[in-house]
């Protein structure tokens, strides 16, 4: 590189990348922090195209994981209202609806978890 040369130096968005792994979207996380570990190793060494398409790839990581992320919280809160705001009777014939299917034994720890959570004593 010559003598007061600069290059560019590509954003690495590891901060999104272990904000996505911890509260959003473990298995898009995980590869979002690889690269943007592989992207800022770039920038140290001045390979400003690898460092480019590895932020790239770990802000696509990114997106994806923070949008399955905020899907996947809307479901499950929309469903624990909806399982909430059932009465006890709904509640037993959705579990017998769900756990149909589910060949198990009455006296398994399955059937005992089910009860307790769902308050079916």
């Amino acid at each position: 590189m010559e003598e007061g040369a600069t290059h560019a130096v590509a954003p690495s968005y590891l901060g999104w990348s272990i904000f996505n792994t911890l509260c959003c979207c473990l298995p898009l996380g995980i590869p979002a922090i690889i690269f943007s570990c592989k992207a800022q190793n770039a920038n140290t060494l001045g390979e400003s195209a690898i460092a480019e398409g590895a932020s790239r790839t770990a802000k696509t990581l990114n997106i994806l994981g923070t949008v399955f992320g905020i899907i996947i919280i809307i479901v499950w809160i929309t469903a624990t209202f909806i399982y909430v705001g059932m009465g006890r009777d709904e509640r037993r014939k959705y579990i017998k609806i769900v756990t149909k299917g589910v060949c198990y034994n009455k006296s398994t720890s399955f059937n005992l978890i089910v009860k307790i959570v769902c308050g079916l004593f």
